[in-house]
């Protein structure tokens, strides 16, 4: 039985069970009461409720004066690797068995286009072993070598995503610090000054 009858007759489910990101639908016509004051329109390509979420979170880290913290990395670390998490997960449920075969045994190096159940992926493998799965733009989606394990690599929607993600998330930072600053510096021009007395004064009384 060669490589690909191998993985075709694992007891994992062949059926290509990709999760996309949810599709943008075509703004909905607002009436005046349902539209919240000093509301942002989302021209994005995010989601409307990815991009309250990183409004939200720029704004408090504005506050903070941290930039990016790590709730914001770590919220779109989800976004990104929730993506595709179930057809990452089965591509290495697929192909541990092989490596870990391969471990022992002497393996060939090898290219399998079509992979069984993601016929838009394909894999190499060399001794090692050294696997790499790409999807089907040609970039590499999923790597293993037996020093660091298992490895992910973003698709390049992935990358789009966190680039629009992060262009939204530095307008709002920014615009939410100079509006502290300005209110900072507005506080400081009205705050009262106390009336200056000459502490010679009480000298210059006595004599």
């Amino acid at each position: 039985m060669n490589i690909s009858d191998k993985i075709a007759y694992s007891n994992i489910n062949p059926y290509n069970t990709h999760i996309t990101k949810d599709i943008k639908q075509p703004p909905v016509n607002k009436t005046e009461n349902s539209t919240k004051p000093n509301k942002v329109e989302n021209n994005s390509s995010l989601p409307d409720k990815v991009f309250e979420d990183i409004q939200t979170m720029a704004q408090q880290d504005a506050k903070k004066n941290v930039f990016m913290s790590k709730k914001y990395q770590n919220y779109i670390d989800r976004q990104t690797n929730n993506s595709h998490k179930s057809e990452k997960a089965q591509l290495m449920a697929m192909f541990r068995p092989l490596m870990m075969q391969a471990k022992f045994n002497y393996t060939n190096n090898f290219f399998l286009n079509n992979i069984p159940g993601f016929p838009s992926f394909s894999a190499s493998m060399s001794k090692g072993p050294n696997l790499s799965i790409f999807d089907g733009h040609g970039d590499r989606r999923l790597g293993y070598n037996p020093f660091d394990g298992w490895k992910s690599f973003p698709s390049k929607e992935d990358i789009a995503f966190q680039k629009e993600a992060n262009k939204v998330y530095a307008e709002t930072y920014q615009k939410a610090r100079k509006e502290i600053n300005t209110v900072k510096y507005t506080n400081i021009l009205n705050k009262p000054v106390p009336e200056y007395t000459n502490p010679n004064a009480k000298l210059n009384n006595k004599t």
